[in-house]
């Protein structure tokens, strides 16, 4: 076990306006109170983040931009020394919003787009914008975004999907359209949130290749996310608090990880016993899934490493 968790994700909101159908959130199954996280939570989380980590990602279960302190947060997280993420669907953008977030400091930007068409943006997530206003707020920010005072990488991703396998060359081709090496184009398998009915359901295809790239998760031993109202949980796949054991308001994120409670949890998870959790029982990357327990990857320390390379900071050959 690390001595200190790596913070994966901090969820300033699980307020969102779309109803993504591939999303345990968008097919109504969170049921947890919605809020904003505060800013005296967030500087408690931002104070706390381990020394060797690079990267913040400032997002959840939720759209994360529609959080009033947002630009605050990205520039709190900056002036930290620390390079802010977030994911967002380029329809909640607009041209005030594209300035705040360059100049609070951001420093990687995920673009969800799902389609390249207005009618299936609106099926998948329920974007009532058009496919042509989502790809303007996109070439608007990338434009922008390289007068800002530091380099900001942007991700268009496109989630794969049965409603959009027929776009996919159509969407790599945007590799022409946006060429520099600062902007990654990019096809996510659909990964369900853990859970492979919801995989079979939306992405019929993905399946074999989701299965047989799935290891035993080590969640609860390297890394928490940190809901918006300081609970905090072992699971990035975590949408509805199944998993919290401690709030960063009652306790410090040390205390939490060293709890009885989260200790029963790791015991659980050494013994294969995750049948018995709520959101594990049916996740395929639960350590009762598995004959024998792989080596696992440290998920959010990886992420970040292949982040930063495209960032230049560290050769490929550094976590190869």
């Amino acid at each position: 076990m690390k001595n200190f968790p790596y913070i994966y994700e901090i969820e300033p909101t699980n307020h969102c306006p779309y109803s993504c159908y591939m999303c345990p959130r968008g097919r109504g199954a969170m049921t947890r109170d919605k809020g904003f996280m505060s800013l005296s939570t967030f500087e408690r989380v931002l104070n706390q983040v381990p020394g060797d980590q690079k990267i913040l990602r400032l997002h959840h279960f939720g759209e994360a931009i529609v959080h009033p302190d947002i630009y605050l947060f990205i520039e709190k997280t900056r002036k930290s020394g620390i390079i802010p993420a977030i994911s967002l669907n380029p329809s909640t953008l607009n041209l005030q919003s594209i300035d705040n977030l360059i100049e609070s400091g951001v420093g990687v930007v995920c673009f969800s787009l799902d389609s390249l068409r207005s009618e299936r943006l609106q099926k998948i997530r329920g974007i009532k914008k058009t496919a042509n206003y989502c790809l303007d707020m996109i070439d608007m920010f990338i434009t922008k975004s390289r007068y800002a005072n530091n380099h900001i990488l942007k991700i268009v991703q496109m989630v794969s999907l049965d409603t959009n396998v027929d776009e996919r060359e159509e969407f790599l081709a945007l590799n022409s359209r946006y060429s520099e090496d600062d902007v990654y184009i990019y096809i996510s398998h659909n990964y369900g949130f853990g859970d492979i009915n919801l995989v079979r359901e939306t992405s019929p295809s993905d399946v074999p290749t989701v299965l047989e790239g799935a290891f035993p998760c080590h969640a609860p031993f390297d890394e928490i996310v940190v809901f918006w109202n300081g609970d905090v949980s072992l699971c990035c796949y975590d949408y509805n608090g199944f998993n919290v054991f401690g709030n960063i308001n009652e306790k410090s994120i040390h205390e939490i990880w060293n709890d009885s409670r989260a200790e029963k949890l790791r015991k659980t998870f050494e013994n294969k016993e995750t049948y018995n959790l709520p959101l594990c029982n049916k996740c395929y990357l639960a350590p009762h899934r598995f004959a024998e327990c792989n080596e696992h990857q440290q998920k959010g320390k990886w992420e970040e490493n292949y982040i930063l390379n495209m960032l230049g900071f560290f050769k490929t050959s550094d976590h190869a």
